[in-house]
């Protein structure tokens, strides 16, 4: 299914797809965690829907509560990120099991629970790769 802005989905739809009950994923639209950014449910019988945006995050959210994170870590970094106001699918999020860190790029990783301090980050074959090229042009 694309990444499309015109497709939604029903919680049953995101609660097969993303493997997170609807019951939880009401829980988490009532307490702002993840909401439905097409449609909101107002009052009891009302229909959620939700973008593949929303579905990411659903699963994101699951996995990292099923690695221990506890959800108030998992809420105060998912409001960082969205701070940031780069779409989620164009992340990377790691954890060590007491953090969350965000990718989006090979130079720098954010940790989302201690104010957006940056992590540099050196990847030890381009470093390589570059020295052997300045080292081939000295002679």
């Amino acid at each position: 299914m694309p990444r499309n802005a015109a497709t939604t989905f029903s919680i049953t739809n995101v609660s097969r797809i993303a493997g997170v009950s609807a019951r939880r994923l009401a829980y988490w639209d009532n307490i702002g965690l993840v909401r439905p950014s097409i449609k909101r449910a107002h009052g009891r019988g009302s229909r959620r829907f939700y973008s593949f945006q929303d579905i990411a995050e659903a699963k994101i959210v699951g996995r990292l509560l099923d690695c221990g994170l506890s959800l108030q870590r998992i809420r105060r970094s998912f409001d960082f990120i969205r701070s940031l106001r780069i779409p989620i699918c164009e992340l990377a999020i790691v954890s060590d099991g007491e953090t969350i860190y965000v990718c989006n790029s090979e130079d720098f990783i954010v940790d989302t629970l201690k104010g957006g301090q940056i992590l540099l980050t050196l990847v030890v074959a381009d470093l390589v790769k570059e020295l052997e090229a300045a080292a081939s042009k000295r002679g």
